[in-house]
C-alpha cells in the first residue's frame, strides 16, 4: 500500500501500480481509499489514526502474492491483482465506517468539482506541507 507516505499524512502517490487485469478499477479503488482516509483525517477519527499505524508498519511491503517478479526497476511496482484488490477492499471497509457513502463516491466528486478543489487546498496549504525556503 505504498499509496501512502510513511511519515506525511497528506502525501499520496496514486496510479503507480501494475498488475495483469488491474485496470482502471484498481486505480479507482486506490482513489476511493485515499478519499476515505482524507475524510477520516478531517474528522480526526480513530480509524485514520489506526490506518496511519498500519501504513507505517507495512511501508515497503510488496503485495506480490508470493510471485518472484523479475528484479527490474520497471517492475518495482508490480502487484498480484487478487492480493492488491483484497487489501484495498479490507482498508476501504475499515475507513468507510462512520463516513456517509455519498461523500466519497465518484458521482459526488464529478458532480461537484469544488470538493476536489477544497481538498487540494486543505492538503497543500497545511503548514507541514510548505516548501522549505531556508536553504
Amino acid at each position: 500500500m505504498n499509496v501512502f507516505h510513511p511519515e506525511y499524512d497528506n502525501l499520496f502517490m496514486m496510479g503507480m501500480v501494475e498488475a495483469a487485469g488491474l485496470g482502471w478499477e484498481g486505480r479507482n479503488q486506490q482513489a476511493r481509499l485515499v478519499a476515505l482516509y482524507i475524510k477520516q483525517r478531517e474528522q480526526n477519527s480513530a480509524a485514520a489514526d489506526n490506518f496511519d499505524v498500519v501504513t507505517q508498519a507495512l511501508s515497503g511491503v510488496t503485495l506480490d502474492g508470493g510471485y518472484d517478479y523479475i528484479k527490474l526497476a520497471r517492475m518495482a511496482y508490480y502487484v498480484n491483482k487478487e492480493e492488491y484488490l483484497a487489501t484495498l477492499a479490507e482498508h476501504i471497509a475499515k475507513l468507510q465506517i462512520g463516513v456517509d457513502e455519498h461523500e466519497t463516491d465518484n458521482k459526488t466528486f464529478s458532480n461537484n468539482p469544488s470538493i476536489g478543489r477544497r481538498l487540494r487546498h486543505k492538503i497543500f496549504n497545511r503548514k507541514d506541507c510548505q516548501p522549505d525556503t531556508s536553504v
